[in-house]
């Protein structure tokens, strides 16, 4: 009885394990990047990007907003990211 009931109990564990890993949930950066889409379309912004050495995607890593000049204070990072990290790819794209 013991046994059957340690089973069952392992086996609803696994599958409600295996479920919440299967789920297709945003992460905290893809639900970022859409309010960003949609949200703060009048506004000028710029994303901070590092390109993914494994499959060249480019990953957005810092938004920039709120300065008077958007796009150099996300020059200056990149400048600085480039200097500091020559062997990786940076950019600044506009949104």
């Amino acid at each position: 009885m013991y046994k059957s009931s340690l089973v069952i109990t392992l086996l609803f564990v696994f599958s409600f394990l295996l479920t919440g890993c299967l789920s297709e949930e945003k992460s905290a950066t893809d639900n970022l990047i859409e309010f960003v889409d949609t949200e703060m379309q009048d506004e000028d912004k710029y994303w901070f990007k590092m390109k993914n050495r494994l499959d060249g995607s480019w990953n957005p890593v810092i938004l920039i907003f709120g300065y008077a000049d958007n796009k150099s204070a996300c020059n200056f990072l990149l400048e600085y990211a480039e200097q500091t990290s020559p062997d990786v790819m940076f950019s600044c794209d506009e949104i």
